[in-house]
């Protein structure tokens, strides 16, 4: 086997890891967005919260 022959399996293999885990991250990120809480308050409107508080 050449070394350029090689180098380009290299390359190929890395582009395919590459490509796999980039898709494995956006399909993590479309699942917790798809489960994620969304009557939950935000964070700026839980802060806020205290001000509407009786005293």
């Amino acid at each position: 086997m050449t070394s350029e022959k090689r180098e380009k399996e290299q390359v190929n293999r890395k582009l395919a890891v590459s490509a796999l885990a980039a898709g494995l991250f956006l399909t993590g990120m479309g699942t917790a967005f798809a489960t994620a809480d969304r009557e939950a308050p935000s964070t700026a409107e839980a802060r806020a919260a205290w001000k509407a508080s009786p005293s």
